[in-house]
């Protein structure tokens, strides 16, 4: 998350690229939720795609499971 006063200038891209872009793993995955459409849009302009759906307990709400190859390519 990024401070409203600095949205809407890439922060939010660098800091995710920076975070996954030293990692030796095939892939990521997080999980958020249905309803925060800013944050859907923004991963899916970024790679990630939707893989599933998943009620990580069983009071928890349901998450949207999505994913993204690494390395990340801009």
């Amino acid at each position: 998350m990024v401070s409203p006063a600095y949205q809407r200038q890439g922060i939010a891209r660098r800091l995710h690229d920076e975070l996954l872009g030293g990692r030796g793993e095939q892939a990521a995955q997080l999980l958020v939720e249905k309803d925060n459409h800013p944050a859907q849009a923004a991963y899916r302009s970024w790679g990630w795609h939707k893989a599933g759906d998943l009620q990580p307990f069983a009071d928890a709400p349901n998450y949207d499971v999505m994913v993204i190859e690494l390395p990340v390519r801009r």
